[in-house]
């Protein structure tokens, strides 16, 4: 698949995030909250290090900061939906406060985020809104890693939520993936039977 100049800088966005927020839990003071709940969900160390789970601090700045200085201009992270402004200017992540799922296309690329309320806000989850590179209907959380299992087993089971999927992978049960909040599509059968 050959990726535009803006996908690449897409999906550039994303690692970079994935790096910040998977820090921010493991390491920081903000994320602490978030690994007590984790742990408390019976989510293990690698577990977290394997699918790179992160936090985002509900101090929007922080976020905004560190796409600057990593060179991305905010009005095109807005565009691409990646980041929110608010009708007086200001830019905001839309899921600060939240425990971040990545969430990878079949190709292994982040192109996604769910984000985890741990402090009981509504919606209790939250998806990226779709954009170019990221569509619900054709993408399952996991299916990357789960594929070559898939195969294998020729056998697929088919999660609701991601917590479940970690929690399967974590008893060892690896040819699991979840839908994005939507019922599963033709489209994810499709992928599915490849």
């Amino acid at each position: 698949q050959q990726y535009s100049k803006e996908s690449l800088q897409i999906c550039s966005a994303y690692d970079w995030l994935v790096k910040y927020y998977h820090h921010l839990l493991k390491y920081s003071d903000q994320g602490k909250e978030a690994l007590i709940y984790m742990k408390e969900r019976g989510i293990a160390e690698e577990t977290i290090e394997r699918f790179q789970l992160g936090y985002s601090p509900i101090d929007s700045q922080l976020t905004v900061q560190f796409l600057q200085q990593k060179d991305f201009s905010l009005p095109f992270l807005v565009k691409n939906r990646i980041l929110n402004m608010t009708h007086d200017e200001n830019y905001l992540d839309p899921f600060r406060g939240r425990i971040i799922f990545p969430i990878q296309n079949h190709n292994g690329k982040t192109v996604a985020f769910g984000g985890r309320t741990i402090t009981g806000e509504q919606p209790k989850y939250l998806n990226s809104p779709e954009h170019k590179l990221f569509q619900k209907g054709n993408i399952l959380y996991n299916f990357s890693n789960a594929k070559g299992h898939i195969n294998k087993q020729n056998e697929v089971i088919v999660f609701e939520g991601y917590l479940d999927v970690l929690a399967a992978d974590q008893a060892n049960i690896k040819n699991v993936v979840a839908t994005l909040g939507t019922a599963l599509t033709d489209e994810h059968a499709k992928l599915l039977k490849r």
